[in-house]
């Protein structure tokens, strides 16, 4: 990937500027660069090898070079998925600062924090995701191109999102080159991987490009009691048109299905077991489990030249999701459900036997969305004006029973099949949901060491369903960044940002939920570009958090804003080619969280929960030809993240945990490539989440991947 920069050489102001940082080696590192008095210069391209570059293009709405976004941009390309022996996003985003895993409710979707905030809707393309109760399905890897992690309050950017960032999915396009790969990948417990994809001009002339995925996977199956024909599927067909040397259309169809059953992991119950941990592959899902879910997406993106000046840019997408499950459930076994917990919701009370409950779900949801956005530029300046709209209907339904099946916790039995008593009835939920709004950025560039990004978007959201409520707010960012010399960058950025929250107030619904959050930073680059190296602190606030109303008898449950939480931290990534047969990807995130003010008072001062207050992951290739093995690589990753309480009441704690995976890569023929991927080599036992409910309880409780092995062939051309 060619990636080239450009920066203007004046004096050296490093002194004045950096006195305020207290990262004092960064500053030692600025300041003795001198700079000479001559016009901007372009730095010579550079090649970095796929897994370890770092392009952000248009991270913020505009095509700017990663060292002058003003913003912490983590960047994957999707050469990473091999490299790191990743099978999930989950997998993959561990090697991110300030990223961590969280609990996902039991459902199949990936569940990630950034910066101490959920983020469990990925956006695909800049467009929101389809979801139900908050979750979308597991996305696979073989239809991304990279991901790109845009830290802090994206509302701008986005629409209505977390504080935190947001996650978004850069899909493939259709190229004019042909060429394509075909992908076997077997591995233990079950493993087994199939992905093909091509590219290519569909006509002599070029003006039309075709583009196939296809993957289809088997996923380890080594939890107890889950069921032996679990697997997913992807079919990505795309074509872009070329109607002229000013305008072309693509058109994008994506099919995701997914047989699985939901999984809630494990629980926490002081004395029943060491360390009160059940053991990693203690389940409840039972081998008549069963869940089938799936995504379609159709979309139309055109773009056109009207005038050197302005470009117009829409995009048109359909998406329904569906899903289908019936399955045991282990909501017995939490506290304040069944008898296995004592009043602290801690300790085991000594009973061994519960009742299962036994759930029949379907859920239809379509959604339609829309954006369109006008690119004016003005010499050194660029505005962009847009509109945005998502529109969903999801219609849920359960059906209830009762059974009579049991669940010994020290004696799993998992080839039940449901015993029932009683049809018990269905019920029904229509959740209706929409987004629009209007946006405004505008990108000046002073000078060619100084630049701004400014943003401002007013929007409207509504949603129906268990509650109703709606919002119109108007959400910023402010930042800039400034060349120090040519090889750092200062950059600094402010937001503000809104997200609607459910609840009535006595004479009103409840205001949104406010985030703020400030970041400064500094960008390096070295050895021409080849590494970058990002650094920054930042602090985000949120408030507005609901409480129940103090004046509320016992038949009132009206709400008032007044809780508040904020988080503190520092991260750093290195990322590049050292030499020509050495790349590396370093991280190292600190965070300090803080829950402020709550309705329970003695969880003020308490840290988030599933929020590490450290981590580290390092991921490093190195290619043997210095020895004259050109034709082998090895890889090598390394991840700790710190210890977690899992819930709001800090009783429940979560062990930090160290991953290593190890990875060689052969190529015995030109365009054959053989892989092979050892994840967790130590088998680790290790947590990823709790869910809470904002609660000092222990409920369940989500578990990690152990030890496999897996050995790949790949043919490209």
């Amino acid at each position: 990937m060619m990636t080239s920069f450009y920066f203007a050489q004046q004096k050296n102001i490093c002194s004045q500027t950096l006195t305020s940082l207290t990262l004092s080696a960064l500053t030692l590192a600025m300041c003795n660069h001198a700079y000479a008095d001559t016009p901007k210069q372009k730095i010579e391209e550079v090649t970095v090898i796929g897994a370890y570059s770092s392009t952000a293009s248009e991270a913020l709405g505009f095509d700017l070079p990663p060292q002058a976004v003003p913003a912490t941009i983590n960047v994957l390309p999707s050469d990473l998925w091999q490299v790191s022996g990743a099978r999930t996003l989950d997998d993959i985003m561990q090697f991110v600062p300030g990223v961590n895993l969280n609990d996902n409710g039991g459902w199949t979707g990936d569940a990630l924090m950034i910066r101490g905030f959920a983020a469990t809707l990925p956006f695909r393309d800049g467009m929101r995701s389809v979801n139900s109760y908050g979750q979308s399905l597991r996305a696979m890897q073989d239809n991304i191109e990279r991901v790109e992690i845009i830290k802090g309050p994206s509302a701008t950017d986005f629409g209505v999102a977390e504080p935190g960032g947001v996650i978004n999915f850069i899909t493939k396009k259709p190229q004019q080159e042909h060429s394509g790969s075909g992908t076997v990948k077997i591995g233990e417990d079950g493993y087994r991987r199939f992905s093909v994809d091509t590219t290519g001009a569909m006509v002599a002339s070029e003006e039309l490009q075709g583009l196939l995925v296809l993957a289809y996977e088997e996923p380890p199956e080594w939890r107890m009691g889950r069921p032996d024909n679990t697997y997913r599927y992807l079919i990505a067909p795309s074509v872009n048109w070329d109607i002229s040397n000013k305008a072309s259309v693509l058109f994008a169809y994506e099919k995701l299905f997914q047989k699985s059953p939901q999984d809630r992991g494990i629980i926490y119950l002081e004395n029943a077991w060491p360390g009160g941990f059940a053991p990693r592959d203690w389940s409840v899902h039972q081998t008549s489990s069963n869940q089938e879910n799936e995504t379609d997406r159709l979309s139309i993106t055109t773009n056109v030249e009207i005038t050197p000046a302005l470009e117009l840019t829409a995009v048109l997408e359909h998406q329904k999701y569906q899903y289908n499950l019936q399955e045991f459930r282990n909501a017995m076994t939490e506290p304040g459900w069944g008898d296995l917990y004592q009043e602290d919701g801690l300790s085991w009370s000594g009973e061994r036997i519960t009742d299962l409950l036994w759930s029949d779900w379907e859920g239809d949801i379509p959604a339609s969305s829309a954006k369109i956005f006008l690119d004016y530029t003005l010499g050194d300046h660029t505005l962009k004006f847009g509109y945005d709209n998502y529109f969903s209907k999801a219609k849920n339904t359960y059906v209830s029973y009762t059974i009579d099946n049991t669940f010994d916790i020290l004696a799993p039995v998992n080839n039940q099949q449901p015993n029932f008593i009683s049809y018990d009835g269905v019920s029904a939920d229509i959740i209706r949901t929409e987004e629009s709004g209007f946006s405004i950025r505008w990108l000046g560039e002073w000078t060619p060491r100084f630049r701004t990004v400014i943003g401002a978007r007013k929007f409207d959201f509504e949603y129906q369903g268990y509650d109703e409520y709606e919002s119109a707010k108007t959400s910023l960012r402010v930042s800039a960044s400034y060349d120090l010399n040519s090889t750092h960058t200062l950059f600094v950025g402010l937001s503000d940002g809104h997200v609607p929250q459910p609840g009535e107030q006595r004479t009103s619904s409840v205001e949104p939920l406010h985030d703020k959050a400030t970041e400064i930073g500094v960008k390096s680059q070295f050895l021409n570009g080849q590494i970058q190296w990002t650094n920054s602190v930042y602090q985000t606030k949120r408030d507005n958090l609901t409480v129940e109303d103090p004046t509320n008898d016992e038949t009132e449950s009206f709400l008032i804003n007044a809780g508040k939480a904020e988080i503190r931290g520092f991260e750093s990534e290195l990322t590049g080619e050292i030499t020509s047969n050495w790349s590396i990807r370093l991280g190292f995130a600190l965070m300090d969280s803080e829950i402020v003010e709550n309705e329970v008072a003695e969880f003020e001062g308490n840290r988030f929960g599933n929020t590490p207050d450290h981590q580290i992951a390092l991921l490093t290739t190195y290619s043997w030809g210095d020895i004259g093995i050109g034709e082998l690589s090895t890889d090598f990753g390394v991840t700790r993240i710190g210890y977690r309480w899992g819930d709001a009441g800090n009783t429940v704690k979560l062990p930090a945990y160290n991953l290593v995976n190890l990875g060689a890569n052969l190529e015995p023929a030109e365009n054959w490539n053989i892989n092979i991927t050892a994840t967790n080599l130590t088998d680790e036992t290790y947590y990823t989440g709790m869910q809470y409910n904002n609660a000092a309880r222990a409920d369940q409780v989500m578990v990690g991947n152990i030890r496999n092995i897996s050995l790949a062939l790949t043919y490209k051309y």
